[in-house]
């Protein structure tokens, strides 16, 4: 059996115990940030704070990137747990229900099921295939960065023009639900 080395190993030098530990804490975190941004999602609009995950993935892929790539291991521990704590939950958690408001109610099943596997298939599919192509031609992990950028702000601006049946008003009081 060939067992290949994930780059932070292999690349950047870190130990294996040091990358499942940044794995590891950011997904504690999940455990409970995905439930909580559901949450928050359903008192402020879904659509909203996907949108919000969107442009704050635009934001921060630049910056986590470079961390990740910098050989700093704090630096690439942060970067790991923010990514997928923080980046990851802020759109996983309000997607169901973002999704599920896409589709009449006599669809919704099929419709969500269809829209999510050719997702996956040609977003997990193609991303490494990208990330590869990118730094094989540009030399450097920024380039992944910016797609990632780009994916960010391709996801809020499809947010943006998505359905939303129930989005609550932003005010004070609707927080306090």
């Amino acid at each position: 059996m060939c067992r290949t080395e994930p780059a932070a190993i292999s690349t950047l030098g870190f130990a294996r115990t040091d990358v499942l530990r940044a794995i590891t804490v950011a997904a504690a975190f999940q455990i409970v940030g995905i439930p909580f941004f559901g949450w928050l999602g359903d008192r402020v609009g879904a659509r909203r704070l996907y949108l919000f995950g969107g442009v704050l993935l635009a934001v921060s892929a630049v910056p986590l990137i470079a961390a990740i790539g910098s050989g700093s291991l704090p630096a690439f521990q942060i970067a790991v747990i923010c990514g997928l704590a923080i980046n990851y939950a802020v759109m996983f958690g309000p997607q169901s229900h973002l999704y599920s408001e896409q589709f009449p109610h006599e669809l919704r099943y099929t419709g969500m099921s269809i829209g999510i596997q050719v997702a996956g298939a040609l977003g997990g599919g193609l991303a490494p295939i990208v990330a590869t192509s990118l730094i094989a031609m540009f030399g450097t992990l920024q380039a992944v960065g910016v797609y990632l950028a780009c994916l960010g702000l391709l996801a809020a601006f499809c947010a943006y023009f998505m359905q939303s049946r129930y989005e609550p008003a932003l005010s004070p009081h609707s927080l306090k639900r």
